[in-house]
C-alpha cells in the first residue's frame, strides 16, 4: 500500500504517538446500517430523502446538502426526521476487519461522519474514548496516558435533533460564520502532525475554508510533516495541488486496505509502555518505582502530568545548550555540570541530607523557600540541589509545571509511595493560593514530605502570608549574589565553552574585577553585560529590535506574554497566534526565532528566560504591539476555553493573562489600551463571569476608570455567577467607590450603607479566610470618614471604631501586607485627630 520508505516514516511516527486520523464517509461504506443495508451513499441518501420527502418523478440529482436543508425545513414531525436519520446512519453490524483501527494509539481522531461506528469500534474492543461533538462540546485536553482516545466529531452526532449537524450549504455558513474550536484545532494539528485522511477527497467546505484561510503563499519551503490521503481514485490535477500545496500525499487504496495494512505492521509497532516511556515518561517513571496499584488512576495520572522524579543516571545527549546564554537549565546541562557549584546549595544540600531521616516524626510540615529576583540562578539551584539528594538515595520529585494536581490526587500518590519524599516547586507562585489546602492535607499522610519553594522575591510576602508559622517550619532563603570564589568558577566555565566574548583578550584580574562590579545583578544580567560589554537593557532592545518582519515579532512577543508568566506554548499554540500563512509562522519559529524561542521538550517552546520576555514586554514594544499581542493570545485562547473553568489546565494561564490589575500595569496605567483588549474579547467570554468580574474591576483600578461602567459589568458577572465571593467583594468596592465619588451626602450615604451591609456579611462569612475583605471594608470606610465626616469629634469617633476593626483584622491575619499597610494609614489619622484635639 505504502512504499517502503513511507512506510517505515508512518511506523516510526505512529509509534510515536504523533499521527492524527481524519475519518471521512467513505470509511462507514463497509458496515450496515439499522435497516441492514450498506451505509448510503450520498446519492443514495438524496434518493431516500426525496421519497420521504414525497417529490414527484425519479430522484433529480439535486447535492446532498440542499436535499438536507429540503428535509430539516420540511413539515415532517421532529420524531420522524430523527428515526429516518437513525435507521439510516446508525449502525447495526461492523465487519471484524473493522476492529483494526484500535490496534495504534492515535494521537487524535476527528471525522466528518455523524455515525456511530467508530464508538462502536472502541467500546466493542473496551478501549476507553472522549467524544466531542460539534455544537455541544468545546476543545478538550488528549489524555498522554493513553488510556483514552479523543474522537472529534466535526459535523455533529447521531442521535440528535437534525438540525444539530452539518449537512446542507446553509449548515456550512452558518457555521462559517463564527469560529469552530474544533475545526479550528484540527487545523492547528494538521499544520504541526502527521495526518492519515481515510474516507474523504477533502472536499468538505469547512475543512477547505479553514485550511485555505491559513494556506501558504509566502514562498517559504513546506514545513508541515508529510501527511497521507487514502482513496481509491483522484484526479491529476488535485493530487498535485494537494502534494504540492499541502503536502498531502495520495495513496491509492480503500478504507478495507488501510484496516489491512494497519493489521499488518501490528507486531512491528510498539506497545503502550514502549510509547509512554517516550512521550510521557514522567508516567512510567512513577509507575514501575512504586506500587500504585490501588491508587486511583486518576491521581497518578495527574501526578505524573505536574512531577518529574530527579534522575540519579542520565543519558547525555551531544547537543547544543544555552544555558551558558541565558536559558533556563534542563536535565542534560545540570548532567553535563554546565552550571557551576554555589555555596548557598552545597550547604542546603548538606543540612537536608543530614536531618532528613531524623525528621519522620515532626509535628510540623516543613517547609524550605529559595527567593530571589528572575534570573538569580534559583531553577539552576534547585535541580542541582535536586540532583545531589536524589544520588544520595532519597526520592525527590520536582514540578515546573503550571498544573497543580488537586491536593487529594498528590496525597494518594505519596502514601502509596510509602517513604518520606521531598517535592521541589520551582515557579512557587502558582501553590500560593493552594499552599494552605497542601500544608493541611499533607499532615494526614504516614510521611509528610519536605517541601522546597522556589519564588521570585516580589511574591515571597504574599507566600509568607499564607503559612502558619504554629503548624509550618518554614525556612527561608535569599538568593546571595556571586561571590569571589563562584566568580571565578564561572570566568572559567564560560572560558571552557569558548564564551568569554570580549573577555577573551583581558587578563584574569581584569575578567574578575568585570564580572565583580556586576555581582549584585542577575546572573544572567551580569553574563550578558561582562561578556559583551553593554548594558542589558541595549543588548536585548537590540535583539528584539532585530527581529523582522513584525509579524514575527508580534508571535516572538505572544509567546512573551505566557512565558513572563511561567506557562509554555506549543506549536499548535504559536500557529494559532500567527496571522500569517503556516510554512510563514513554520520559518519565523524555526529560523528568524531560533535561540529567542526555546524548545522545552513534548512539542512545547517557551522565550529562553522569564527576565528577557519581561523585559521585552516591558521596555521594547509600543502599547499598540502590546494590544495586539494580548488578543491573539486569549482570542486564541477562547478556543479551549468557551466555559472557562478552574477545572482546564488551560484556565491559570487565561486567569493570569486577564487579570485586571496585570492588564492595567503591562499597560503603563493607561486604562483605554486595557479596555481595547476586554472589548476585543467580549464575542469570546460574553457568558463569562471571570471575564465580566476582570473588566469590571478595571474600571474600578487607578484614574480614568468609568464607575458607571463597573457597576455594569459587576452587575452582569453577578448575573452569571450569584455565589461568587470575588464578584461580591469587587461589589462592596464598587459601593465604596460610588460614596466616596458622589457630589451629594445623601447619595454617598446611600452606597456607604449598601457598601457596610455588604462587607459585614462578606466578613462574616469568609473574614477569616480571606483578608481582601476586611482591606476592602477598612479602606473604603477610611476614604469615606476622609471626605464626608467633617466635625472633629464624629471624625476621632468613627477612626476609633475602625482602628479596632483594621487591629482585628490584622490579628487573624497578621502577614498581610495591605492590611498592615492600612492599619498604618488609620493609626496615623486617629493619633492626628488626637494631637489635633489637644
Amino acid at each position: 500500500m505504502f512504499n517502503s520508505l513511507d512506510e517505515a516514516y508512518l511506523k516510526r511516527i505512529i509509534g510515536r504517538n504523533e499521527v492524527v486520523l481524519f475519518l471521512g464517509s467513505g470509511f462507514s461504506r463497509g458496515v450496515k446500517n439499522i435497516i441492514g443495508e450498506d451505509f448510503p451513499t450520498g446519492k443514495d441518501l438524496c434518493r431516500k430523502i426525496w421519497d420521504i420527502l414525497g417529490y414527484s418523478g425519479a430522484y433529480d440529482e439535486t447535492p446532498l446538502p440542499e436535499m438536507f436543508r429540503a428535509f430539516t425545513a420540511s413539515s415532517l414531525k421532529k420524531e420522524v426526521k430523527a428515526d429516518f436519520l437513525n435507521t439510516n446512519l446508525l449502525s447495526s453490524d461492523i465487519p471484524p476487519i473493522y476492529n483494526s483501527l484500535v490496534i495504534p494509539y492515535w494521537y487524535k481522531i476527528y471525522t466528518v461522519n455523524i455515525d456511530d461506528v467508530i464508538e462502536k469500534i472502541y467500546r466493542r474492543n473496551g478501549k476507553g474514548i472522549k467524544e466531542l461533538i460539534y455544537l455541544r462540546d468545546e476543545y478538550k485536553e488528549r489524555d498522554q496516558s493513553l488510556d483514552i482516545t479523543n474522537i472529534i466529531y466535526l459535523h455533529g452526532k447521531l442521535p440528535c435533533d437534525p438540525k444539530k449537524i452539518i449537512f446542507s450549504t446553509q449548515d456550512y455558513a452558518s457555521a462559517s460564520l463564527k469560529t469552530q474550536p474544533l475545526y479550528s484545532q484540527f487545523v492547528y494539528e494538521y499544520a504541526t502532525l502527521p495526518t492519515i485522511f481515510v474516507g474523504t477527497e477533502l472536499n468538505e467546505p469547512l475543512f477547505e475554508r479553514y485550511i485555505e484561510s491559513r494556506q501558504g503563499k509566502g514562498g517559504y519551503a513546506e514545513r508541515r510533516p508529510k501527511s497521507f490521503l487514502i482513496t481509491p481514485t483522484i484526479s491529476p490535477a488535485k493530487k498535485e495541488i494537494l502534494r504540492s500545496q499541502y503536502n498531502i500525499h495520495h495513496i491509492e487504496g480503500t478504507t478495507e486496505d488501510f484496516l489491512n495494512w494497519l493489521r499488518g505492521i501490528e507486531q512491528e509497532l510498539p506497545s503502550k509502555n514502549e510509547i509512554l516511556k517516550r512521550t510521557f515518561p514522567n508516567l512510567i517513571d512513577i509507575i514501575e518505582y512504586a506500587d500504585l496499584s490501588n491508587t486511583p488512576r486518576k491521581s497518578v495520572y495527574e501526578f505524573s502530568q505536574a512531577f518529574k522524579r530527579v534522575p540519579k543516571e542520565y543519558v547525555v545527549r551531544k547537543e547544543r545548550s544555552g544555558f551558558l546564554l541565558g536559558t533556563n537549565p534542563n536535565w542534560n546541562d545540570i548532567f553535563q555540570d554546565l552550571d557551576i557549584p554555589r555555596t548557598i546549595g552545597d550547604n542546603l544540600s548538606k543540612d537536608i541530607s543530614s536531618n532528613f531521616l531524623k525528621r519522620d516524626e515532626l509535628d510540623k510540615q516543613e517547609i524550605i523557600i529559595l527567593s530571589g529576583s528572575a534570573g538569580s540562578g534559583k531553577s539552576t539551584i534547585i535541580k542541582r540541589l535536586g540532583l545531589t539528594l536524589s544520588q544520595m538515595g532519597i526520592t525527590v520529585f520536582i514540578s515546573d509545571s503550571e498544573f497543580i494536581p488537586r491536593i487529594d490526587h498528590i496525597g494518594e500518590v505519596l502514601n502509596a509511595i510509602n517513604e518520606r519524599v521531598i517535592l521541589i516547586f520551582d515557579n512557587a507562585k502558582n501553590i500560593i493560593p493552594v499552599i494552605e489546602d497542601i500544608v493541611s492535607s499533607f499532615a494526614s499522610l504516614k510521611s509528610p514530605p519536605l517541601i522546597i519553594l522556589s519564588i521570585r522575591s516580589n511574591q515571597l510576602l504574599k507566600l509568607n502570608s499564607r503559612i502558619d508559622s504554629d503548624i509550618v517550619d518554614c525556612k527561608i532563603l535569599k538568593m546571595p549574589d556571586l561571590d569571589k570564589i563562584e566568580i571565578n568558577l564561572l570566568i572559567a566555565k564560560l572560558e571552557e565553552y569558548n564564551l568569554l566574548g570580549r573577555l577573551k583578550g583581558m587578563s584574569a584580574a581584569d575578567r574578575f574585577k568585570e564580572f565583580f562590579y556586576r555581582a549584585n545583578k542577575q546572573i544572567l544580567v551580569a553574563m550578558k553585560e561582562t561578556t559583551l560589554g553593554k548594558p542589558f537593557e541595549e543588548i536585548i532592545r537590540d535583539e528584539f529590535k532585530e527581529i523582522e518582519p513584525n509579524e514575527a515579532k508580534l508571535l516572538c512577543l505572544s509567546v512573551a506574554l505566557c512565558t513572563e508568566l511561567g506557562y509554555t506554548n506549543t506549536k499548535q499554540d504559536f500557529m494559532s497566534f500567527a496571522e500569517v500563512p503556516y510554512d510563514t509562522a513554520y520559518n519565523y519559529l524555526e529560523k528568524t526565532l531560533d535561540g529567542t524561542i526555546m524548545s522545552v521538550g513534548d512539542n512545547r517552546i517557551m522565550l529562553r528566560h522569564r527576565v528577557i520576555a519581561d523585559y521585552f514586554i516591558s521596555h521594547c514594544v509600543d502599547l499598540d504591539m502590546l494590544k495586539q499581542a494580548y488578543i491573539r493570545v486569549l482570542s486564541s485562547l477562547s478556543a479551549k476555553l468557551k466555559s472557562p473553568s478552574s477545572n482546564s489546565k488551560r484556565f491559570p494561564l487565561y486567569r493570569s493573562l486577564i487579570n485586571h490589575m496585570t492588564l492595567f500595569h503591562r499597560f503603563r496605567n493607561n486604562i483605554e489600551y486595557a479596555r481595547e483588549v476586554y472589548d476585543s474579547l467580549i464575542d469570546y467570554f460574553d457568558d463569562n463571569a471571570h471575564f465580566w468580574l476582570q473588566y469590571g474591576s478595571l474600571e474600578l483600578e487607578g484614574q480614568g476608570g468609568n464607575l458607571i461602567l463597573a457597576e455594569n459589568y459587576i452587575t452582569q458577572a453577578e448575573s452569571l455567577s450569584r455565589h461568587s465571593s470575588y464578584i461580591q467583594n469587587a461589589k462592596c468596592l464598587l459601593y465604596f467607590k460610588m460614596s466616596v465619588a458622589e457630589e451629594v451626602y445623601s447619595r454617598a450615604l446611600e452606597y456607604k450603607n449598601k457598601a457596610d451591609e455588604l462587607s459585614c456579611q462578606l466578613i462574616e462569612s469568609i473574614g477569616r479566610e480571606d483578608p481582601h475583605t476586611y482591606h476592602i471594608h477598612c479602606l473604603g470606610s477610611y476614604e469615606f470618614i476622609n471626605k464626608w465626616i467633617k466635625d472633629s469629634d464624629e471624625k476621632k469617633q468613627k477612626l476609633k471604631e475602625l482602628k479596632t476593626t483594621i487591629e482585628f483584622a490584622s490579628s487573624i491575619h497578621p502577614k498581610d501586607r495591605k492590611l498592615q499597610q492600612v492599619l498604618g494609614l488609620i493609626v496615623r489619622a486617629y493619633l492626628r485627630m488626637g494631637l489635633a484635639t489637644n
